[in-house]
Order: C-alpha cells, then sequence, then structure tokens
C-alpha cells in the first residue's frame, strides 16, 4: 500500500479516550461506530431475562469492536459496549467506514 493511501486511510479515524466503566453503548441504541482499541479494553456484553450480564467480547488493544449486527443494519443493539479500564480507541463512524471500504476494497478484509 502507498504511503498516501495509508494516510488517507488513517485520516478516517478519530482518537478518542473513555473512562472506566464508560458505556459507549447501550441496549436499544442504534451503533454508528467502529473501535479501534489502542490502549485499555472494551467488553461487549447483553443482559437476560433475569438482568444478569452475558459477556460476548473482549476486545483489547490490536482488536477492532462494534455492536456489528446493528452497525451493519442499522437496527437497535441488543448488547451494551462498556470501558472496564481507561481506554484510549480509534473511532470510525458508519458512514465513513463504507466510504472507505468502497475507496479501498481491501480495507474491508481487516
Amino acid at each position: 500500500m502507498e504511503r498516501n493511501s495509508f494516510d488517507i486511510i488513517c485520516s478516517y479515524f478519530k482518537p478518542r479516550t473513555y473512562a472506566k466503566n464508560e458505556i459507549l453503548l447501550s441496549e436499544g441504541q442504534i451503533c454508528e461506530t467502529n473501535y479501534f482499541v489502542n490502549e485499555g479494553c472494551l467488553r461487549f456484553f447483553s443482559l437476560n431475562k433475569d438482568g444478569t450480564e452475558l459477556t460476548r467480547y473482549f476486545a483489547f488493544p490490536g482488536k477492532f469492536g462494534t455492536a456489528l449486527s446493528s452497525l451493519i443494519d442499522q437496527k437497535p443493539s441488543f448488547e451494551y459496549i462498556e470501558s472496564i479500564e481507561n481506554t484510549v480507541v480509534l473511532e470510525i463512524s458508519r458512514k465513513d467506514f463504507f466510504d472507505l471500504v468502497e475507496r479501498f476494497p481491501a480495507v474491508n478484509y481487516l
């Protein structure tokens, strides 16, 4: 990949910091963001009928995470996204992600 292409791809991502136990997405909200974790950890969980938390995934540094079905279908999320420690991410909006994939189809394989 050319350096110019890499710079263009990077320009789509915005750094953001979340405090420990901060909720990034709640059940019922429509997900608009994909997260790449630089530092810290994100937890993806849902609640069962009894209110018990069921963890689906942890996004550690170097990993992407999102409520994928909500992000793609634009339907309310069935899960929460929470930072379980102070966390630094690179965020990309749904719109920007699809624009990026259209420009650089190989990005879709990440």
